[in-house]
Order: structure tokens, then C-alpha cells, then sequence
């Protein structure tokens, strides 16, 4: 399958167009656009800034990439599983692939949730550094951190996530 990264092919005058321009100027960009995401698990699915890196134990990570050209779809769910231990910091999450030119810890490459506590609370992930993002509570403007997103983290509780940027 082609790519739609790369430079078009130049329509000539006088060019005779076969089978294989079609294929490659048309019929494989389509085909990468309407193409299935590919599965994505970060290993480690979260890690601290500083501090004690947090131990998924039986948390449930899932994820999900789709690449079109430069542009990275990205979504990522973690259901906290009872063996889960918190560690201490402020938490990173790894993204699926480096992020293109330099972002400040201003630029946003995602959003989400946090179900916790029986209430949905609102998070921003904001690039870190080329391959990780740093989780912001929208409402408070707080990191989350291994204190939990305004609630101790417990079982059952769930971080969805999901972004685009610009892959290197």
C-alpha cells in the first residue's frame, strides 16, 4: 500500500495515465485514510516525573493509533485494576510516536477524562517532551499526580484519553 506522505506525481501535459498512477496517486491514499487503527499498549503506561513510578498490577491499558501521513490519532484507556499502587509524582504518559518540532509544555496534543469518584472529571495531556505527555485537571489546572485526580485513585477507576499531533 502506498503512503499519503509523500510528493505527488506531476500531471504532465501529454502524460499517458495507466493503471499504476491510478493506484498510486488515488486508489492507496484512499486506502490508508480508510484504514483500521492499529493497537497501541504503552509499556509503561504511566510513569512519574519524579518520584516512584506508579505499578499498573492488574490495571487494564488498551489503546489505538491511526497514522495519516504526519498526523497521529491516538486514543488510550486504563482501568485501574485492585493491585494498582499509585507511587508518588506527577504523572507521564508515553504517546505512540515522537511528536514532530519542538512543543512547550503549553501545546496540548490530547484530552480525556477521569471517571473517578463517581464523577467525570476533565483532563488536558500536554506534551512533556518528544515522547510523553503531562495529564492537567482541566477544572483546577492541577498535574494529576499519585494523589488522584482530586479523589485517592482506587479500582475501577478510568483514565480515557485521546489526541492528535504531528508526528516527526
Amino acid at each position: 500500500m502506498g503512503s499519503i506522505n509523500y510528493t505527488p506525481r506531476d500531471w504532465a501535459s501529454g502524460l499517458l495515465v495507466t493503471d499504476a498512477h491510478l493506484d498510486t496517486e488515488i486508489r492507496d491514499p484512499f486506502t490508508q485514510l480508510q484504514a483500521a487503527w492499529t493497537a497501541w499498549t504503552p509499556s509503561p503506561a504511566l510513569t512519574a516525573i519524579s518520584g516512584t513510578n506508579p505499578t499498573m498490577g492488574n490495571s487494564t491499558v488498551s489503546g489505538a493509533t491511526h497514522q495519516i501521513g504526519k498526523t497521529i490519532l491516538w486514543r488510550l484507556r486504563i482501568v485501574l485494576g485492585s493491585t494498582f499502587a499509585a507511587g508518588s509524582g506527577t504523572y507521564l504518559m508515553a504517546l505512540p510516536f515522537s511528536i514532530n518540532g519542538v512543543l512547550s509544555s503549553e501545546d496540548p496534543v490530547g484530552y480525556g477524562q477521569v471517571l473517578a469518584g463517581g464523577s467525570r472529571r476533565a483532563i488536558q495531556v500536554y506534551a512533556y517532551s518528544a515522547t510523553t505527555g503531562f495529564m492537567v485537571r482541566t477544572s483546577s489546572e492541577a498535574d494529576l499526580t499519585s494523589s488522584g485526580p482530586g479523589v485517592a485513585w482506587a479500582s475501577g477507576q478510568v483514565i480515557s484519553l485521546t489526541g492528535v499531533y504531528q508526528s516527526a
